[in-house]
């Protein structure tokens, strides 16, 4: 970002490396990058028409419709088989959205989260009319279960939705309790 427009003055003094033309002169080439920048943001075009799946640690899924590339399966690893009829169903599943009780959580950090239902329509976070600072989306899926084994899909969106991440958390009940088993990248984009 450049020097506030305020500052010139200030700037044009600091460079005592140049005469006060090229000083003044450098101020207004900042300027007018950055404007640029900010005329490159406001028209970018989005383009989620790709999607590049992780092919390495994928459970889920078949051939991506949009690149072609058939990811490789875990499944074939008999430990991670076992949670095959777990990843039909949630890919068959409704996949509602939790809600998760926010207000609930212990904050320590500068920033608070907000559940998905507290957010007003989506393009206003697009347009950056929000009156709160967003860092993206988070979603997850409701809890899969059957008998000792479970799983969960979260993903998240870091950008107007051609940037995140997709995981799938697998569980498993060990002496009445769920632990995790394994976390594992679904796609990248």
């Amino acid at each position: 970002m450049p020097p506030p427009p305020e500052s010139r003055e200030y700037f044009i003094e600091l460079r005592d490396d140049l005469t006060r033309a090229q000083a003044d002169s450098l101020f207004t080439r900042i300027e007018n990058r950055y404007a640029q920048y900010l005329r490159d943001v406001a028209e970018r075009q989005v383009d989620s028409t790709v999607i590049y799946l992780a092919t390495d640690n994928y459970l889920s899924g078949t051939k991506c419709i949009w690149c072609g590339i058939k990811p490789d399966s875990l499944l074939n690893d008999p430990s991670y088989s076992r949670y095959q009829k777990l990843a039909k169903q949630l890919k068959k599943g409704k996949k509602n959205d939790l809600r998760i009780p926010f207000d609930s959580f212990v904050y320590y950090g500068k920033y608070k989260l907000k559940s998905v239902d507290e957010f007003p329509p989506r393009n206003e976070l697009y347009k950056g009319n929000l009156n709160f600072l967003s860092g993206g989306e988070i979603y997850f899926s409701r809890f899969y279960q059957n008998e000792n084994l479970g799983t969960i899909y979260f993903s998240i969106n870091t950008c107007k939705s051609d940037c995140g991440t997709g995981y799938m958390v697998l569980f498993e009940r060990i002496k009445g309790e769920w632990q995790i088993f394994d976390i594992l990248l679904q796609w990248i984009n």
